[in-house]
């Protein structure tokens, strides 16, 4: 599975996923012009986009750290937009995963840390723990935030081949706690003000 990362990508729509425009340090403060429904999420300092690419209502993008290449990273994030998907849930979301995982991966481990509604939207706050990808020959720890928009499923991972350090993990806790939804159309999903 390939991972992804950007600086803010605003999804319009149901239809389409705007080019990124990236934030240095703010997701709101100099967010382009919003419009129907948005997925809010910032390319982290430091890291570049690496792929893209839409099979057929997903679209994917992986950000990986400036120095690291697609074949030999060792950080990514990962951005997945599924279009006018009304089945996935968080929660259904998990248990794939957790399904998925416990297959792929012998002594995986999947925790879902926490679920709720933040902006009106239903999210799930959960990681993979892989002690060792047969495939790369490393573990593999991934962290992820899912919200259901009304128009379409949003996923962020970020995901290390190594054990990440407790600094790491408060730090990408942060980044991911801040990746929202919103939709100009409805009240109860209010989008951030210029």
């Amino acid at each position: 599975m390939h991972h992804l990362s950007a600086n803010i990508l605003s999804i319009k729509g149901a239809f389409l996923l705007l080019s990124f425009g990236f934030l240095p340090n703010s997701f709101a403060s100099a967010a382009p012009a919003l419009k129907n429904e948005n997925l809010l999420v910032g390319q982290p300092q430091g890291y570049k986009i690496a792929y893209r690419t839409r099979v057929k209502n997903m679209k994917m993008t992986e950000m990986i750290p400036q120095s690291q290449s697609l074949k030999n990273w060792s950080e990514m994030v990962t951005v997945q937009v599924f279009l006018n998907d009304k089945k996935l849930s968080p929660s259904n979301f998990f248990h794939l995963m957790r399904t998925t995982h416990t297959k792929a991966c012998k002594g995986s481990r999947a925790i879902l840390i926490k679920k709720g509604f933040e902006n009106g939207y239903a999210y799930s706050f959960f990681f993979l723990i892989c002690p060792l990808n047969t495939k790369t020959k490393k573990p593999e720890y991934t962290w992820f935030k899912t919200i259901r928009g009304k128009d379409s499923f949003y996923v962020v991972q970020k995901a290390w081949k190594k054990k990440p350090a407790k600094s790491s993990i408060v730090k990408w806790t942060k980044y991911l706690r801040r990746v929202s939804a919103c939709d100009t159309r409805k009240a109860q999903h209010k989008c951030p003000a210029k």
